[in-house]
């Protein structure tokens, strides 16, 4: 873009000159000529001066959107490595769609727990990009205290299968076959179909087949409902 300017510049250069020429020696014709390319000059330079100034400022708003992005994953990072710190082997989701954003703006945002205890949602707590503390809400397996002051008869002791999150196995689930079904929503609308079902042997638990329905919805398909075999997608409204 500078060596384009400076051409441009030499060549108005040049032109002024042999204007000033024909002006001198009366040559009306060429000197309003010289002037005519003078001006359609000027209009390229003042065409790229603006073109470069929109990429300059193009340049710049990219560049702020990466730098405000970047601290997202390593936040992401932190709260894996806390939470396998207090439960080693737990999964975990975001609660919300735009909780990576949220816990940006508000310093905490709320996850979804799977296999930590019994617990199945916590509040991550941020300061300035690090994660301070998670705090665990709402244990589904309340554990019940025993007073030491009395006398408590031995009893066997029966282990409690810990509760299952639907919500985390939806999540999965959908996450890793989304594309699959795009692609598969593509080709039946291709055939004409309205509908196509998803057969049970494809998915996970039954249980699990609502939050499953609303996953896909959340993922811009038009409409999903459980059937007895399976989950019925359908393409027009």
């Amino acid at each position: 873009m500078q060596n384009k300017n400076e051409l441009l510049l030499r060549l108005f250069t040049f032109v002024g000159i042999v204007a000033v020429f024909m002006l001198c020696i009366r040559a009306w014709l060429f000197f309003l000529i010289c002037l005519f390319v003078q001006a359609v000059i000027l209009t390229i330079w003042a065409i790229g001066r603006k073109k470069s100034k929109r990429y300059c400022e193009s340049t710049e708003e990219n560049e702020t959107l990466v730098s405000s992005a970047a601290p997202v994953r390593p936040i992401a990072q932190q709260v894996t490595e806390r939470v396998n710190e207090l439960y080693p082997g737990a999964k975990w989701v975001w609660a919300e769609p735009d909780s990576t954003a949220k816990i940006l703006n508000d310093g905490h945002a709320y996850i979804l727990l799977n296999k930590a205890g019994g617990y199945g949602k916590a509040c991550v707590i941020c300061c300035d990009g690090k994660v301070e503390h998670i705090e665990m809400i709402g244990k589904i397996l309340a554990e019940q205290d025993t007073p030491e002051d009395k006398a408590v008869v031995a009893a066997p002791v029966r282990e409690e299968q810990p509760a299952v999150n639907y919500e985390l196995i939806a999540y999965e689930w959908v996450e890793s076959h989304i594309l699959e079904l795009n692609a598969r929503c593509n080709e039946e609308l291709g055939k004409g179909e309205a509908a196509f079902l998803i057969p049970g042997t494809e998915l996970p638990v039954r249980e699990s087949w609502p939050e499953i329905c609303k996953e896909l919805v959340r993922n811009g398909l038009e409409s999903a409902e459980c059937a007895e075999e399976g989950i019925q997608i359908n393409l027009l409204n």
